[in-house]
């Protein structure tokens, strides 16, 4: 880290246009023109160069030398953890010409050479899922592929070190190229998408802008893609967007992309746009569409949910055209956000995968984890007001009539507390019954009495931020009793000692197997519920917080609602994760609601590693179980 003074001095030294005299610095720092010589000294020092020079006209600084100590002292200061090492290491072998010497690479990290040749075990692991191999002679290390694998090595160890499954992480990851200024290029790609009438959302248009970054860095290093068989795939109609795209790319950078990389420009572009509404020129008895409103009508009667809005289907039907047409292109979208959506949103997710469903089946493209992903996005923006109706806290306001005060007071309320609360009525006489109100909370002015069958919270009548935060904290403290006391009393209801196992270990195969056939032996559903729950898990796996998983069928044709449970001590492999809970679902037609209103809340509960374990522990029997597993739920 820079002392005060060194950072003061680095500023003054970076807006100068000219030489700056000792003795001015000195004033400006005010210090000593011995001190200001001993700060030049520390930091080449630091830097290992002469990053600041002196002559008799005075200091200046070699702009080029600092920001490559600044990139160094970046990458050390994230090189700390055995992970941030391996994305150092990869990183510095993916830019190497020819190779990297491993005692120079221990000597960079601060670390012993028994740890990097550790490191670099890993590193060889990492870069073989890639399709690249790690050489080595005597003590150089290089990484051997094509250039098309080490560009993916480079996104995706961006992502990693920046946390990128969210556009936040995109655009962290975008930030390391220091020298490509990100709003003006995303300006770019934005404009030469929508000159050639192509529509794009933002996520995929700020991961297009990495990918684009990434090529013309690495082409600008003498790095270029060698020719594949996957080029022989034309997008005619996106070449020319391609070429106007490179064109202007070379005109600002000054790095032209030769035929083979515009032509995956090109695959890359289609993957991620589509033609807006009016170029689609979608009608209403478009194939989409007509999909579209049948699926919709399908998920309401599913999922017993409220979608009235018409302008809804038009835009997700745009979605799906250009989603069927990168699936029957093979060019499929990536989506950032995938794996953290699905474990914020399960819902929002689940109601993707119906979706999902429904297209394939309409279709008969295959529709994979990203695309659900994008779905997920459509349905959770529209669909979020009629999901977060379950359980939202009702609201009583009273602030007696004086003038407009008594509006004012619950036009700040309600606005405050937004979608989290429904004003329920609002009260503006102090002699009001309150023995009968339904309210969840009430919120006053006045004194109200000790009768009322309700939380109260007591503020002015010109609330202040304060006040007002803490009636925010008694409505979600009164919507997590909710939660709690439906999710207990559900549970209470559904889990069943016959549909009850713990276990030593089993594979995902195994258990499930087991679960049903025990349900279809107690007449809960018919003899193809496995293929039925084997046919959920292809769409998209249902392991949450990595120790749960909570398969289920699609079909809400069990005789009643049931919960299956199994809890296995060692770890399930389940599509990546390794689970020891699994809560199967099986759902009848008038149960569906169940589904729908737990399945938030039920994995947001036991997404806590000590909550599993505590499950684990306190399941020596079914009894057992259902007490540990109502505590963890309830708290």
């Amino acid at each position: 880290m820079y002392t005060t003074k060194q950072e003061q001095l680095l500023r003054i030294l970076r807006d100068a246009t000219e030489a700056t005299p000792g003795t001015r610095l000195a004033t400006a720092l005010g210090v000593s023109t011995r001190s200001v010589r001993n700060y030049v000294r520390e930091l080449n020092e630091l830097a290992g160069t002469e990053m600041i020079s002196a002559s008799h006209r005075g200091y200046w600084l070699d702009e080029r030398a600092l920001r490559a100590f600044e990139q160094g002292r970046r990458e050390h200061s994230r090189a700390e953890t055995p992970m941030q090492r391996l994305y150092y290491i990869v990183r510095r072998l993916v830019t190497s010409q020819d190779g990297v010497d491993v005692y120079d690479l221990a000597a960079m990290l601060y670390v012993s050479d028994a740890t990097i040749e550790a490191d670099l075990a890993k590193v060889r692991t990492l870069v073989r899922e890639f399709g690249l191999v790690l050489r080595r002679h005597q003590w150089i290390v290089a990484l051997e592929g094509s250039e098309r694998d080490k560009r993916r090595l480079v996104r995706q160890i961006l992502l990693d070190s920046t946390h990128g499954v969210a556009a936040v992480g995109l655009s962290a990851a975008l930030r390391e190229y220091h020298s490509y200024d990100l709003p003006s290029l995303i300006a770019l790609l934005r404009q030469t998408l929508t000159e050639h009438s192509l529509t794009v959302q933002e996520y995929a248009l700020t991961d297009l802008a990495l990918h684009v970054v990434i090529a013309v860095d690495r082409v600008s290093a003498g790095h270029l893609r060698e020719p594949q068989a996957t080029d022989q795939e034309r997008y005619p109609a996106l070449e020319a967007v391609a070429d106007d795209l490179a064109d202007a790319l070379e005109e600002r950078y000054g790095v032209g992309l030769p035929p083979t990389e515009r032509r995956d420009l090109a695959r890359l572009i289609a993957a991620r746009t589509g033609p807006n509404l009016d170029a689609a020129g979608l009608v209403p008895d478009d194939p989409s569409v007509v999909l579209v409103r049948q699926v919709m009508r399908e998920l309401s009667e599913s999922y017993l949910l409220d979608i009235d809005d018409p302008t809804f289907p038009v835009n997700l039907a745009l979605h799906v055209h250009n989603l069927v047409r990168r699936a029957r292109s093979g060019a499929y979208a990536r989506n950032p956000l995938g794996a953290s959506f699905k474990q914020s949103h399960p819902l929002v997710h689940e109601l993707a995968v119906f979706v999902a469903s429904r297209i394939e089946a309409g279709t008969g493209v295959e529709v994979n984890e990203d695309e659900i992903a994008f779905l997920s996005l459509h349905l959770g923006a529209h669909l979020h007001k009629s999901l977060a109706a379950v359980d939202q806290v009702s609201v009583v306001c009273a602030a007696p009539q004086y003038y407009d005060a008594h509006r004012a007071f619950v036009d700040r309320l309600a606005e405050h507390l937004g979608d989290t609360a429904v004003i329920q009525a609002a009260v503006d006489t102090v002699h009001h019954d309150w023995s009968a109100t339904s309210a969840d909370v009430v919120v006053s002015s006045v004194e109200v009495g000790a009768d009322v069958p309700a939380e109260v919270v007591m503020i002015s009548p010109v609330p202040t931020r304060a006040e007002l935060d803490r009636v925010s904290d008694v409505v979600r403290a009164v919507r997590a009793r909710k939660v709690a006391s439906r999710i207990r009393w559900t549970l209470s209801e559904l889990l069943d000692p016959r549909l009850f196992w713990h276990v030593d270990r089993a594979t995902r195969g195994e258990a499930l197997s087991l679960m049903c056939r025990r349900l279809h032996e107690e007449g809960v559903t018919a003899a193809n519920i496995l293929d039925d729950v084997l046919e959920r898990e292809r769409l998209s796996p249902t392991a949450f917080g990595g120790a749960l998983a909570v398969p289920h069928s699609m079909r809400m044709d069990a005789t009643r609602t049931a919960i299956s449970v199994l809890v296995s001590d060692e770890p399930i492999e389940w599509a990546g994760s390794q689970v020891h809970l699994v809560v199967l679902f099986a759902l009848s037609a008038d149960g569906r609601h169940v589904f729908r209103d737990v399945l938030d809340e039920m994995i947001a509960a036991l997404a806590e590693p000590a909550k599993i374990t505590a499950l684990i522990g306190g399941s020596a029997s079914y009894e057992d179980f259902v007490t540990t597993l109502l505590d963890a739920v309830g708290r």
